[in-house]
């Protein structure tokens, strides 16, 4: 499949060279946007068929849900979760950066509750090896001098 967009892509621009001076270059930049955003769109599409997470982040239509509403542990609480703000309820709760885990680190001095304890590792982890001195707050960008693990 990907082969296919390659070669399509290559085809294309070899088209654009050879009508460049009938056709003209607004038309042939037109096209070629056109076919980069399709490219785009079916490369997400067949990440999503495959499971992959990080495409899952990037589709803007996908409300990330952990629990599991099959299980009857309690009939409202698996009633609110089926409609769409009981989801986004859900959704404010999950870390910012992976969108996998519930948030459950405070940052400081900005007190955003904002992320989970594996990406607040990975955040200072790379700032250290960049050699930053301190590693910035996921939404504020601020210095993060310290952080809290909160158990709700």
């Amino acid at each position: 499949m990907l082969q296919t967009i390659f070669n399509a892509l290559g085809l294309f621009v070899d088209l654009a060279v050879a009508f460049l001076s009938d056709v003209g270059i607004v038309v042939i930049a037109f096209l070629f946007l056109v076919l980069i955003t399709f490219m785009l769109y079916v490369l997400v599409k067949i990440s999503l068929r495959s499971g992959n997470t990080m495409a899952n982040r990037l589709d803007p239509f996908k409300i990330v849900s952990t629990k599991d509403t099959t299980t009857s542990a309690t009939t409202t609480e698996s009633s609110t979760n089926t409609t769409p703000t009981g989801q986004l309820r859900e959704r404010d709760q999950m870390c910012v950066v992976c969108y996998d885990k519930v948030k459950n680190i405070l940052i400081l001095p900005c007190r955003h509750l904002c992320c989970c304890k594996e990406c607040l590792d990975l955040i200072t982890g790379s700032a250290r090896s960049q050699g930053n001195a301190a590693a910035k707050c996921p939404l504020c960008r601020r210095a993060i001098t310290s952080s809290l693990e909160v158990y709700v």
